[in-house]
């Protein structure tokens, strides 16, 4: 078990904190930018001018942010700031080097974090817990950044930081809403077996990866979403990106009972019960992983995922709409299944079979009336072998309209079945 330290007892955090810990519930936005432009003017030391300009540039930057810093006076600084959180007699390290790895591994984080608009080297937060929000907002990540197995137990931002270099969230455990918007990951970015919600709790987690821009492979694989479906509206996956399609990493279909009461609770704002996804967002979502599983030739992920977006369709549109999306999922599970179509083709010919053998009962004896309605009921569900009209065209004619009515009616219903049949057996097998 992983043993956590206070965030106080790490000089990096103190050093990120200089001028104050966020122990109120909103955040001091005065006393942040006091905290950034003293971590900046350190973290970067060392970067070239160039370089300097540009992050500047891009994230609306003061001069006081890049900076040169008197390191003796910041040593002082330090010390003091130490000292008022770990006590007089603790002895306080000397301020790490702008280049070296920023060490805030095992480090359990009490109050608010900001990080926002940070100038951020080489990074690692392993096996940390946020037990407050945690805001990364427009920072600056210049090299690796290591999030492994950390905790988020509430609300996350991310908006659009820059990631230059390799971005490592595997494992990670977003407990509540996270946004990703418009953030640019410009190399390997990896989510396997992330955690996007808490399954024995009803709470939402919004994975919000609207305007993100994935330059290089994405590995997703074993990411599990709770609640909700990642929005990916505007997003701009890369060619190679991994996703696990099985039903147990994804949200659960829902019914429109239950997309009801998640309205009513929309309508609460006192409520922290989990809003289920809107459909129009979802099936967007749905449809860019599909193309993007089409992409890569994978057909059962693409289909998994067509499957999806046609669950969230089921939700939109009129009621006629809505009606033949439900028709498709009841008799076919959207082209996917071979067992239901031939269930319902089973009822259609048990059911058949027992009206024709009561009239047949009437003209033949037991056995030949039971041969006779299976036989007939079977060429009922399959016309299109004539087997009615070359061997039981007399049985046909002897019927009664009502029963010929009851064929009519086995033959057009079985039609769509057999259409189902056949593409559930595509799906299968793969057949083009």
């Amino acid at each position: 078990m992983t043993i956590l330290k206070d965030a106080n007892k790490n000089a990096w955090y103190i050093l990120m904190t200089m001028h104050g810990e966020q122990l109120d519930a909103e955040i001091d936005w005065e006393l942040h930018a006091r905290n950034r432009q003293t971590w900046n003017s350190w973290a970067s030391q060392g970067l070239q001018p160039k370089q300097c300009k540009l992050i500047s540039a891009r994230n609306r930057l003061s001069v006081h942010d890049t900076g040169k810093v008197d390191l003796p006076q910041l040593q002082i600084q330090f010390n003091r700031e130490w000292h008022k959180r770990n006590g007089p007699d603790s002895i306080p390290p000397a301020i790490p080097n702008s280049e070296e790895v920023i060490n805030l591994r095992n480090v359990r984080f009490k109050h608010h974090v900001v990080f926002d608009k940070f100038i951020v080297r080489i990074l690692s937060f392993a096996r940390s817990v946020f037990e407050k929000t945690a805001n990364f907002d427009r920072a600056y990540f210049c090299d690796r950044a290591r999030f492994y197995e950390v905790n988020f137990q509430e609300e996350t931002s991310f908006y659009r930081a820059n990631f230059l270099d390799r971005a490592v969230f595997e494992r990670a455990n977003f407990h509540k809403n996270v946004s990703f918007q418009n953030v640019t990951f410009e190399a390997v970015t990896v989510f396997s077996r992330a955690i996007f919600g808490v399954s024995d709790r009803d709470i939402a987690c919004r994975a919000d990866f609207s305007g993100t821009r994935f330059d290089a492979v994405s590995f997703f694989d074993g990411a599990k979403f709770t609640s909700h479906f990642p929005v990916l509206n505007g997003a701009n996956l890369h060619e190679i990106t991994t996703f696990t399609a099985h039903e147990s990493y994804w949200p659960k279909e829902h019914t429109d009972w239950e997309i009801l009461k998640s309205r009513l609770r929309r309508a609460n704002v006192n409520t922290d019960k989990a809003a289920l996804q809107d459909a129009f967002e979802g099936k967007i979502s749905a449809s860019k992983l599909r193309h993007t599983m089409a992409r890569q030739s994978f057909p059962e992920s693409e289909h998994f995922f067509y499957r999806r977006e046609l669950a969230f369709s089921k939700h939109i549109g009129s009621v006629t709409q809505r009606m033949l999306h439900y028709a498709f999922d009841w008799f076919s599970s959207y082209g996917n299944s071979i067992g239901r179509p031939l269930f319902y083709l089973a009822v259609l010919f048990a059911l058949g079979g027992g009206m024709l053998f009561a009239e047949l009962l009437d003209s033949y004896s037991t056995r030949d009336a039971a041969a006779l309605s299976l036989a007939t009921s079977f060429s009922n569900l399959l016309p299109i072998f004539g087997f009615g009209r070359t061997f039981l065209k007399e049985v046909l004619e002897a019927l009664s309209p009502t029963m010929q009515f009851v064929s009519g009616i086995q033959t057009v219903a079985a039609l769509p079945l057999l259409f189902f049949l056949a593409l559930g057996l595509r799906t299968r097998f793969r057949l083009r």
